[in-house]
């Protein structure tokens, strides 16, 4: 699930008048360059500069930093969007002229052969900008529905690989489906054709294949495990083994668990999980 930061992105509203933080923060760049400008000619007198030379270098600044932004935005982002609307070209209060990397999410791996980190899954498509969020009709970035502004997106069962190659468009709509925003309270959990070793081969367990959700916890947890548990150790900061009830609750791609930790006063404990083969492995909850 995709969740968006819950920021409003006007700081103060006069009535029809809309004063962004984005606005503020080239007013305060400006500000700050004029300012330790005047600060670094009063101390180095002899530099070249002086007070009417910065003014003027400024103007000419704020006009390169206004139509540069734009250009970008109309050239490299949505060039067929602004090429059927001329018009909005001009609108910059409607945003675009900024280069903050919005367009996707990728989950990578490293590849030792090649020493690169090369894409498991892509949401979005890189290079690409939606405004303001991406959208279910073409181009799928900002007309329509928008999918990724105030949203929680849950992927569809159906989808069962990631994407591995930056699309050629992206449409939200094939794989994700749409709720309101905080519409979820776990983590949750997705099949997929991920490579699988049987696990009878399993002798060590590393940490990184154990995880436990939520944590903290406060009447219960999901422990995820990729080999089935048959002993739950938990030990509490001094050492002295607690009891925790386990029951078996679901196989997705991983085992799932829930431990009933309502009773355990606040602290952290370790959990020692044993499987039936004899190999171990630990991890920390935090109550």
């Amino acid at each position: 699930m995709l969740i968006h930061p819950q920021f409003d992105p006007v700081a103060i509203q006069l009535g029809p008048l809309a004063i962004h933080w984005y606005g503020l923060m080239y007013l305060l760049g400006f500000g700050l360059f004029l300012w330790l400008g005047h600060v670094r000619i009063k101390q180095q007198p002899d530099c070249g500069w002086n007070g009417k030379d910065l003014d003027d270098f400024l103007t000419w600044a704020v006009l390169g930093v206004i139509v540069g932004g734009r250009l970008g935005e109309v050239l490299f982002y949505q060039p067929g969007y602004y090429l059927a609307h001329p018009a909005e070209i001009l609108m910059v209060w409607k945003g675009g002229m900024s280069f903050h990397g919005d367009d996707a999410l990728s989950i990578d791996k490293y590849n030792d052969a090649t020493a690169k980190w090369v894409p498991v899954d892509i949401f979005g498509k890189i290079g690409e900008r939606p405004s303001p969020a991406w959208s279910d009709k073409p181009p799928y970035t900002g007309t329509g529905t928008w999918y990724s502004l105030d949203k929680t997106l849950i992927r569809k069962d159906s989808v069962m690989t990631g994407v591995a190659k930056n699309p050629l468009e992206f449409n939200p709509k094939l794989e994700w489906v749409i709720n309101p925003r905080d519409m979820f309270d776990s983590l949750g959990s997705h099949t997929c054709l991920c490579a699988q070793g049987p696990t009878t081969a399993v002798k060590t367990l590393a940490i990184g294949q154990v995880a436990v959700y939520p944590n903290p916890a406060v009447t219960s947890a999901l422990v995820f495990l990729p080999v089935e548990m048959e002993t739950l150790v938990c030990l509490n900061a001094a050492g002295q083994s607690v009891k925790v009830g386990f029951n078996h609750v679901g196989m997705d791609d991983m085992l799932q668990y829930s431990l009933d930790v309502a009773h355990l006063p606040a602290g952290v404990y370790t959990l020692e999980f044993i499987a039936q083969n004899g190999a171990k492995a630990s991890a920390k909850l935090i109550k």
